[in-house]
């Protein structure tokens, strides 16, 4: 008999100990619902509690299904290409090419161009915002034809003067491409080859080559917008990257400008973020992350999604189906836009995105954005000169 109750007692013992444990487990684990089994409640209350917090948690899981973890890990800058940088000019056409002002006061005040003229003021308003005022009064173009790219190219005025990259001197015109933007003709620094990023579409851009035949153009070397760069990418790749952060290692523009904008310079610094995502992730629809993996989406006009590529892409579909054509710097294979259909599209720029569009343009998983920070600081360009041997001469003399 005693024997017996001393094996009883042990029972209730070890009972006592798991209980015990188990509420301990219950109080400190992260499984959602499991505290409350710890607590001295009756166990059908315990199981609509769990019950509860676990179907709460997982309506929250089905709505936001993926964790952005913020890391503050660093990386060299020269595993992350060189941004784009696009440089458009003021003058969107040299005075000595064409007196915009001087052509459209004189149709306001009701006088007669010819024919030559009357055309370059026609396409002179699809990039000069002061034309608008006087639209009643400029005759209305339905297309614009590839004359408009070759007034773009005639009629540009020359601004580089000095490009530096890497603490090595360019000719310019090496290695800026040129495009065509909503601004005119404009140049762009470590852009991809348009066979690397487009489809077999027309691309706007300059009729008479003079700018590509200068431009020594360049394949993508051991890079992909979704691994970056390879192992064996040697310092000289393309697309361009800085090996180490700080002006020695930038690119250094001296643009032709009026001597009262010598007083001054522009520092432009660029911190890059890049967002990384798990190849787990891809398992959840696109509807729960909402973000696109590169091989997920398939644009029209570009080979590579971006959110940027899709939202001009999405606009030039819709002013197609509005218009009948579209914007001159848009991608196309059809008619582009002339005076008349330009307000339509302008519109369409900031209506396009509203919920019945649907452009579903939803950010990239892995991306690298660029943060841009300017700076205006006061030029001392007598120093300048006198550093490069101006004022000693002076001096001696």
């Amino acid at each position: 008999m005693d024997e017996g109750n001393r094996t009883y007692k042990r029972y209730q013992g070890l009972m006592k100990n798991i209980r015990s444990y188990c509420r301990e487990y219950c109080d400190y684990t992260g499984i959602h619902g499991f505290k409350y089994f710890g607590e001295r409640r009756s166990l059908c209350e315990n199981l609509v509690v769990c019950i509860g917090v676990i179907y709460k948690t997982y309506i929250k899981w089905q709505f936001s299904p993926v964790i952005v973890n913020f890391a503050t890990e660093e990386k060299n800058i020269y595993q992350i290409p060189f941004p784009a940088v696009t440089i458009c000019h003021e003058v969107k056409i040299s005075r000595e090419y064409f007196n915009y002002s001087k052509n459209l006061k004189a149709i306001a005040d009701g006088e007669t161009l010819s024919p030559e003229n009357l055309k370059k003021l026609q396409y002179m308003s699809l990039l000069c915002s002061e034309g608008k005022t006087h639209y009643d009064k400029i005759p209305k173009i339905n297309i614009t034809d590839d004359d408009f790219y070759n007034f773009l190219d005639k009629g540009s005025a020359e601004f580089f003067d000095k490009c530096i990259w890497m603490g090595n001197v360019y000719p310019c015109y090496e290695i800026f491409y040129p495009i065509i933007t909503d601004e005119g003709l404009c140049f762009t620094f470590n852009m991809l080859n348009k066979e690397d990023f487009c489809r077999d579409v027309e691309m706007p851009q300059p009729v008479n080559q003079k700018y590509q035949q200068m431009y020594k153009s360049r394949k993508v070397e051991d890079w992909t917008i979704g691994y970056g760069y390879g192992d064996l990418a040697g310092v000289d790749t393309y697309p361009r990257r800085a090996l180490l952060a700080g002006s020695t290692n930038a690119l250094i523009v001296n643009l032709n400008v009026s001597m009262a904008d010598l007083d001054y310079a522009f520092i432009v610094a660029i911190s890059p973020t890049e967002i990384i995502t798990s190849d787990d992730v891809k398992e959840y629809s696109v509807s729960k992350r909402k973000c696109f993996f590169q091989s997920e989406k398939r644009l029209k006009f570009f080979k590579y999604y971006t959110q940027y590529n899709c939202k001009l892409e999405c606009l030039t579909n819709i002013t197609l189906k509005i218009c009948g054509c579209v914007a001159f710097y848009m991608p196309h294979n059809l008619d582009m836009a002339g005076l008349q259909h330009s307000i339509n599209t302008e519109n369409n720029k900031r209506d396009n995105f509203d919920s019945r569009l649907k452009c579903d343009c939803s950010p990239m998983c892995a991306s690298v954005e660029y943060n841009v920070e300017i700076t205006e600081i006061d030029y001392d360009w007598y120093k300048e000169f006198e550093s490069l041997g101006y004022g000693k001469m002076d001096d001696e003399e």
